[in-house]
């Protein structure tokens, strides 16, 4: 695969899940279904075809604001909180 995309021969999405599905026959039993869904929205135009990862990682993506308290040391909030920078307030505060 990697050597078909530097070649040029694999340029778009739909050409790689659709060499996918000519040899689905062949996947592990457990990637079948994700194959299956996936080639099915793909197929169906949706813009969002990876349901699973876009729910896991909105999930993640929660559990990352709020999470630690008023008193944690402001290097902290930065390193493991998704925290509005003085860069987003003043545009959060026009939307309001």
């Amino acid at each position: 695969m990697v050597a078909d995309v530097r070649g040029g021969n694999l340029k778009t999405f739909d050409q790689f899940i659709s060499q996918v599905e000519e040899q689905a026959r062949h996947l592990p039993l457990a990637l079948a279904p994700i194959h299956n869904e996936i080639f099915t929205y793909v197929r169906a135009g949706d813009p969002t075809p990876f349901k699973a990862f876009r729910r896991n990682e909105y999930k993640a993506t929660l559990s990352r604001m709020g999470c630690l308290g008023d008193e944690t040391p402001i290097e902290r909030l930065l390193a493991e909180e998704i925290v509005l920078t003085e860069e987003v307030r003043p545009v959060r505060s026009k939307v309001d």
